[in-house]
């Protein structure tokens, strides 16, 4: 799936605002980030550039995704909230407000681990 720099800058940023959600920082879920940004071919440029991005400019760019590209951020957030085995009810807030915000599909927990497996 082709995603632009600034839709990948933007993935970043919301992965960031994921994984410090619940304010611990696991292995874990940095694990996971890494392993999609290198299957997403984001590169250290588009890391840099997620940090000029505010909160709103990165929702707003992944708002403008096509649906299949909203389809895997959806499933991205959804996995790496549960990553570390402990789905604290700030991510779960957090997943529910991005995907409103951003007309992300719906999803259960299940479907986003299955959308993620076709991705690896």
């Amino acid at each position: 799936m082709f995603f632009t720099s600034k839709e990948k800058s933007a993935i970043v940023k919301i992965s960031n605002m994921m994984i410090q959600a619940d304010g611990k920082v696991e292995p874990k879920e940095l694990l996971f980030s890494v392993t999609v940004i290198q299957k997403l071919n984001i590169d250290n440029a588009d890391i840099a550039r997620s940090e000029l991005l505010s909160n709103t400019e990165a929702l707003d760019i992944i708002s403008r995704m096509t649906d299949s590209q909203k389809r895997l951020i959806c499933a991205f957030l959804g996995c790496l909230m549960a990553v570390d085995g402990n789905i604290d009810k700030t991510e779960q807030a957090l997943w529910s407000l991005i995907s409103t915000l951003c007309n992300l599909p719906t999803m259960t927990l299940r479907e986003a681990i299955e959308e993620m497996k076709e991705l690896a």
